[in-house]
Order: C-alpha cells, then sequence, then structure tokens
C-alpha cells in the first residue's frame, strides 16, 4: 500500500480504494496471500515469472527457523532484527562446531561456508531436499547438522502455499505452464532470485569493495555481512536477515542471509525508485575533476563510472570545494598578489588624516569587497599557512576571487597559473581599490621617471630597494599614503649590494654620501658620482636593456 499518494516499489500511479489509503493494483494482489507483504510479494512476482513453485519453498524457509542445528544461538549481543524479529529466519545465530560435540559447554564459531553461492536461501533449499531425502528422519537429519522437525513444518508450509498459488496461476490461465524452471535450470534460479530481491527493496546492500563484508543499506545504515553468509562475489545483494551488532568499529547491521541483487533486475523490478545523477568529484591524487554518472536506488548509489564529459557548473563547484578545503595546494602566491595582499594589510594599519582607512579588524573584510561577493566563513576555510601568511584577515577574500576563476577550469594546476591578483583587485568594492592606489600604490615613480615596486609590511612602512643613482636630484625621501607617511630606502650600488637603509634622504646626501663617494668612485669607476647629487640627474637607462628589477 502507498499512504497518500506515495509511491509504491513499482510506482503504479491508480489507486483502487479511495481515501489516504491507496491500495495500488500489485498491493490489491498482495491482499489475497495470508503471509507477511514481503513474502507475499515474492510469491506474486515469482508467479509472474512462472517459478512459483520454488519461491513457495523459499518463502517457507525464510518463515521457519533456521534448519541447521548449529546455526541455532544467539549471540547476547544481538539484539532485535531489523525485521523486528530476534533471530529466527535461516542463517540466524552462531554455528556450533559439531566437533567440539554438543553440550552447553560447546564452543560456537561463525564456520566459513562450504562454497560459494548467489543465494544463502539455495543453500537453505538443499538442506530441505537432503532432509526429505532422509524422510526427515530425526536421527539421520542430525547426523548432517539438521533439524528433521523443522524442516517438515518448512515442507508443509511450502506444499501449501504452492496450493495457493498453483491455484491463481490457475485462475490466470497459466495452469500446467512448465514456465522457465521446466526448461533451463540456470535462468530458473535467476528468476526465482529476481522475485526474492522484489520483496526487499529497501533492504539492498552495496558492498564497500570488492570481496569486503563491509556495506552499506538502503538508508545509509553501515552493514557486515555475516562470516557464514556464501554469498561472496555479489558486489549487489539484499540483506534478508539482519539484526543490530555493535562491534569494535561501532553499531552496524549484521547480515546473516542475503541473496545476490544486480541492476537489471533492480531497474526492472523498481523503475521509478532508481534514478541517474551526473556529478563531478575532485580527485586528489591527480587534483583534477572527475566526471561521474552514478545510478542510485533511492538514496543508495548501485553503480558509479567515469565519463568524459562534465556540466561546467557541476565541475566549477566541486573545484571550488576542493580549493576551499586545501587552499595552499590550489593557490599560487605569486610576486603580484603577495604585492596586493601586503598593500591590503598596511592599508589597515595606516591612518592619514581624516580618510584615515579602516583599522585592520574582522569588520575590514566585508569593507574591502565589492558589493555581491560571497565571501566564504573562516570555518569554511582549511588549513592553509601559506596562505593565511600572506593574506592574513583577506584569505576568505582571496578564495572568493577564485571561485569566478573556476568556471572553465578543471584542476589545481589550472588554478596556479590563473591571474587570482587580477582577480583579487577586481573582487575589491571601488571605494578600496581608490584608497589602495591614493595610500598604497604599487610602484612609486622616481625622478628618473621610471617607476619601482614597494614592499609593503605591517610592522613598519613600505620598503623601496633602488639603485642609489636613480634618487640623482631628489632631495626629498619618496612618500605614500598619501604624502604622510616617507618609505624605507634601501640604497643599493649599481652592483645591488646594499649600501645604506634609511628614511630620511636628505640627512644622508647631507652627512653620509660624502663618505661614501670616494669608496664608489674607487669600486665603480665607470659611473657617474657627482659631487652634488642634488644637482645631478640620474642615468639614463641603457638601450637596449631593461633596467633591473629593483
Amino acid at each position: 500500500p502507498a499512504r497518500g499518494g506515495a509511491a509504491s516499489p513499482e510506482a503504479e500511479p491508480t489507486p483502487v480504494a479511495a481515501g489516504p489509503w491507496r491500495t495500488t493494483p500489485t498491493g490489491h494482489e498482495l491482499l489475497r496471500f495470508p503471509l507477511h507483504p514481503r513474502h507475499a510479494r515474492i510469491l506474486l512476482e515469482a508467479e509472474r515469472r512462472g517459478v512459483q513453485a520454488e519461491a513457495a519453498r523459499l518463502v517457507a524457509l525464510l518463515a521457519e527457523r533456521d534448519l541447521r542445528l548449529w546455526a541455532r544461538a544467539e549471540l547476547s549481543s544481538v539484539g532485535e532484527g531489523v525485521n523486528g524479529r530476534s533471530g529466527g529466519g535461516p542463517g540466524a545465530g552462531p554455528r556450533r562446531d559439531p566437533a567440539g560435540g554438543g553440550g552447553e559447554g560447546a564452543a560456537f564459531r561463525f564456520a566459513a561456508p562450504e562454497r560459494h553461492a548467489p543465494s544463502d536461501l539455495l543453500e537453505r533449499l538443499d538442506d530441505l531436499d537432503a532432509a526429505a531425502r532422509l524422510r526427515f528422519d530425526v536421527a539421520a537429519c542430525a547426523a548432517i547438522g539438521i533439524d528433521a522437525r523443522a524442516a517438515r513444518r518448512a515442507d508443509a508450509a511450502a506444499r501449501q502455499l504452492r496450493r495457493l498459488v498453483r491455484g491463481r496461476a490457475g485462475a490466470a490461465g497459466r495452469a500446467g505452464s512448465a514456465g522457465p524452471a521446466a526448461s533451463d535450470g540456470g535462468v530458473a534460479e535467476e528468476e526465482l532470485l529476481r522475485a526474492v530481491v522484489a520483496g526487499y527493496p529497501d533492504r539492498v546492500v552495496r558492498r564497500r569493495a570488492a570481496g569486503s563484508a563491509e556495506g552499506v543499506m538502503v538508508g545509509g545504515a553501515g552493514v557486515r555481512l555475516d562470516p557464514g553468509s556464501a554469498v561472496r562475489g555479489e558486489e549487489l545483494y539484499v540483506a534478508l536477515e539482519a539484526a543490530p551488532e555493535r562491534g569494535p568499529a561501532g553499531a552496524c547491521v549484521r547480515v546473516r542471509v542475503a541473496s545476490a541483487a544486480r541492476l537489471p533486475w533492480l531497474s526492472e523490478l523498481f523503475p521509478g525508485l532508481l534514478r541517474e545523477e551526473e556529478s563531478a568529484a575532485f580527485d586528489p591524487r591527480g587534483e583534477r575533476i572527475v566526471a561521474r554518472r552514478r545510478v542510485c536506488l533511492l538514496d543508495l548509489p548501485l553503480e558509479e563510472r567515469e565519463t568524459g564529459q562534465v556540466d561546467p557548473e557541476l565541475a566549477a563547484r566541486a573545484l571550488f570545494a576542493a580549493a576551499r578545503r586545501d587552499p595552499d595546494r590550489a593557490v599560487e602566491i605569486d610576486e603580484e598578489l603577495q604585492s596586493l595582499l601586503g598593500r591590503l594589510r598596511w592599508l589597515g594599519t595606516v591612518s592619514p588624516g581624516r580618510d584615515a582607512a579602516p583599522p585592520a579588524a574582522a569588520s575590514l573584510l566585508a569593507a574591502v569587497a565589492a558589493p555581491g561577493i560571497e565571501l566564504p566563513a573562516e570555518r569554511e576555510i582549511g588549513s592553509a599557512p601559506k596562505l593565511r601568511a600572506a593574506a592574513g584577515p583577506y584569505a576568505a577574500l582571496v578564495l572568493a576571487a577564485l571561485r569566478p576563476l573556476c568556471l572553465g577550469a578543471r584542476s589545481f594546476a589550472e588554478l596556479r597559473r590563473a591571474p587570482l591578483s587580477a582577480a583579487v583587485s577586481a573582487s575589491l568594492a571601488p571605494e578600496t581599490r581608490r584608497r589602495l592606489e591614493a595610500f598604497a600604490p604599487a610602484r612609486i615613480r622616481l625622478p628618473s621617471g621610471r617607476s619601482f615596486r614597494l614592499e609593503y609590511r605591517e610592522d613598519g612602512p613600505p620598503i623601496l630597494a633602488v639603485r642609489l643613482q636613480e634618487l640623482f636630484g631628489a632631495s626629498e625621501t619618496p612618500r605614500v599614503g598619501a604624502g604622510t607617511v616617507p618609505v624605507l630606502l634601501h640604497l643599493l650600488a649599481p652592483s645591488h649590494r646594499p649600501l645604506q637603509v634609511t628614511q630620511d634622504l636628505a640627512s644622508f646626501w647631507r652627512a653620509v654620501y660624502p663618505r661614501l663617494r670616494t669608496q664608489l668612485q674607487r669600486r665603480y669607476p665607470k659611473h657617474a658620482w657627482p659631487e652634488d647629487p642634488l644637482r645631478a640627474a640620474p642615468p639614463p637607462a641603457r638601450p637596449g636593456r631593461r633596467p633591473p628589477p629593483a
């Protein structure tokens, strides 16, 4: 039944009864079986596929206690099963080692299955057949570890169910139809297992890895397959008997009896519950976006595969999320970006009169960003010592500027080559850009007509490293901060070796230069060292050569 119009596993939309509860056509047929709805659904599907006789035996086994004597005991740590039963059913409980005897002191263990099989129920069918061949003799069955009384009850129940489904098959005009069971044993077995899956759409499990006992069930519950299960090679299976368990790794569901499930079967049985979705995931090893398409049953991914194409917006979101988690790998702090960040940080420390920049604080981040820029919260930024050392309180601004660069990119390598400094500058409010140019310019022009880069730091004035000759004719120390802050001059020789550090150029010309001039003439005789540097002109740049960086 489906309540309030919710889809049934077959998503049949036509109700046969009005009211808040509506019964689908399949649900209406299930009501005619005096069984648990899961078992009725198995019989109904088996009847449609012509394997109802064997399905009746499977359903009888599901309703009966485990036929195997050594599988009866319950571990005290195992509580009520997922289906509301404690123990019971095929495969429940630990097995008693036959070699340990049958007394109360005998040890219990989970024995490995004798062989691999697509379903534990098929193993139980073999046990039922073995008991039938022994005419359910108690002693003979006990000798091979089978409870003769439980086997007889299961056999009797199967006979009653076979009469029920045979009558329904006859009413449907299929009486006497041999179906696939009579023509091909392999086909019949597959049809039988498909019918079993029909009763358990909410119990589908996917292994975490090939051959692993760990898995995930629909709904997200962690699952551990019992070592006694014979279902070993199937990536997908349904949990027919399961119980909650708390082990060393925490709480999970222990699956005692399983049966194979395959994607084509699920697609046929539950088309309304399956969906395909495309996703973009970040591969940390390759530092790139990988496009994936996956098929899900409700919330359980059944199949995932890489594809060559991905929606650009999906890729951009995945790449940005990865960059936000690990900014130091995604961001290249080049000289240009370092300079811009240094200017921003220094701008928050100066107070040039009434037009003073706001102080460096958390509110500064929102104040400098352009309207509409989405700034990630501090808690959303991963550990990034390099970025935080360079950007300080503006790390979130750098990441926000990275977002548009992710559109069209597929890897961290592309992001590291992207013009991030220009993107950060474009993310600034117009007033912030104006203030930067007025108070903290990236370069400063000297009397020679050439401009040189400034190095900004929070704990002092900006540094201008320049050859001494570039300042010939300058009587005052260059200033920033709208003319209020003199820069710290690192005066260099023609070889770019340091000569002097000063913030008072006039005092240097007057007191220090006369003493240095003799040494400079001796060490650099090809260069002019005028007696009065204030009246001298800076040397021209050499034709065909760029001036060395300062």
